[in-house]
């Protein structure tokens, strides 16, 4: 995807929902497994259509911007709670992205989310201490999303709908109607209405300015949440957005700076309630046994005590994990002559589909079934590929997300390091 289109995708993203009817109208490719039917659109799923060409086509021109957005919500149930958070966005060609996001209370960059088109940062500094993650960007528009807390924080706002590209093909489907309900003056501003219906119930109501620049103006999303069998509560957010088009950014936006007491983690989300797999670096690795492709049993913590293990964690329905699953042989080889246990560990997948996986990708490494997944569990990962190296000493030393050659590079490092004799990381006490 070139960089004008990337632009154009991140910023009108948060239509997924509403673009359904635009999709269908043009058949525009979809994810595998998506289907785009061609039926002929509504007047309202016309009138939708043109506002969303012209303000996508604004954007194709600028070729960067940024939009504030205020944020209030609602929810009501039991009680009424209510606040407003805030959120700037910045992008830029090349998978240039920066997210902000806070509370009025406590000011905005609580959150702040960065891609500098090779590597995504996530800084949380609403904890104590300030957690981090990076993880290499692959693709910035579908990484950025994986983490649970920048979801969470997102979610309701619209911006949620600037990071997420899938999200647009994923929801053509739920859309149960859209309805037209004209021009209507906000703040002084003519604005064209529509209001979307979801199969499950969600309603989205969207206003773009008239005109010939029409943007994104406003946003309304109500939501009935479970709470159990019986009780629902409603969450309402109102966002309102401003946007900045055509801009030159300040050098140093796509970057962020880690405070000196900020600690690395897998997943923010996951290292606030559970822990994370960051807090295992220097510690002894769990004791696992798992079961070989061949029907063997591989004692790990027996494996551990005598040599470097690398674990590479994989599944056949995530594209990264098998893309260039072939290309791991080298490194396989690598491993071996060196003195190092690599195991490639599928998750949560049946005997059958595995080695029908192996036999089509021509891996030739060592395989173990894990089909309850125990590895995430046991080393407190949320994502996948994920490689863990574990040192002579039993410990863990290093971990790395995903597979491009990035990072594939960081993980032949250490483990070389490992290899040698070196220690990555020292053993916590």
């Amino acid at each position: 995807m070139d960089g004008r289109r990337m632009l154009v995708v991140v910023a009108a993203t948060w239509l997924v929902a509403v673009a359904g009817s635009s999709a269908r109208a043009q058949n525009e490719s979809a994810p595998a497994g998506i289907v785009v039917p061609q039926v002929t659109l509504s007047a309202a799923e016309t009138a939708f259509d043109a506002l969303f060409r012209g303000f996508e086509q604004r954007l194709t021109d600028a070729g960067a911007f940024t939009v504030d957005v205020t944020s209030r919500w609602v929810a009501r149930g039991s009680g009424e709670a209510q606040g407003t958070n805030l959120f700037h966005v910045a992008v830029q060609a090349g998978g240039k992205l920066r997210v902000e996001a806070g509370s009025q209370e406590r000011g905005p960059g609580q959150l702040i989310c960065v891609s500098d088109g090779r590597t995504i940062t996530r800084l949380l500094r609403s904890a104590t201490p300030n957690l981090y993650t990076q993880h290499d960007a692959g693709s910035t528009l579908e990484e950025l999303p994986h983490d649970a807390m920048t979801m969470q924080a997102l979610n309701g706002s619209g911006v949620e709908f600037l990071v997420r590209p899938q999200f647009r093909a994923q929801l053509i489907a739920q859309i149960a109607g859209v309805e037209d309900l004209g021009t209507q003056q906000l703040n002084s501003v003519e604005t064209r209405h529509l209001q979307l219906k979801l199969v499950d119930k969600r309603v989205f109501d969207v206003w773009f300015t008239t005109g010939p620049q029409p943007e994104l103006y406003r946003l309304v999303t109500t939501t009935d949440i479970p709470i159990d069998d019986q009780r629902t509560f409603q969450l309402t957010t109102t966002s309102l957005f401003q946007w900045r088009v055509g801009v030159t950014h300040p050098a140093g936006t796509f970057e962020v700076a880690i405070p000196p007491d900020a600690r690395r983690v897998n997943d923010l989300l996951a290292a606030l309630q559970d822990g994370d797999i960051g807090q295992l670096l220097g510690k002894p690795a769990p004791d696992l046994e798992l079961e070989s492709l061949q029907g063997t049993r591989v004692n790990l913590s027996a494996a551990r005590t005598r040599q470097v293990v690398v674990l590479i964690c994989w599944a056949s329905w995530c594209a990264p994990s098998t893309d260039r699953m072939a290309s791991l042989n080298e490194f396989v080889a690598l491993c071996e002559r060196g003195g190092a246990a690599l195991y490639a560990v599928n998750l949560g997948e049946d005997r059958s589909t595995v080695q029908r996986t192996v036999a089509e990708t021509g891996f030739t490494g060592q395989v173990l079934l894990d089909p309850r997944a125990e590895t995430l569990a046991a080393f407190r990962v949320q994502t996948i590929p994920v490689t863990i190296l574990i040192g002579k000493d039993g410990t863990v030393q290093a971990y790395h997300s995903g597979s491009t050659d990035a990072v594939r590079e960081r993980i032949r490092a250490d483990a070389a390091a490992l290899l040698a004799g070196q220690t990555l990381v020292p053993a916590a006490r």
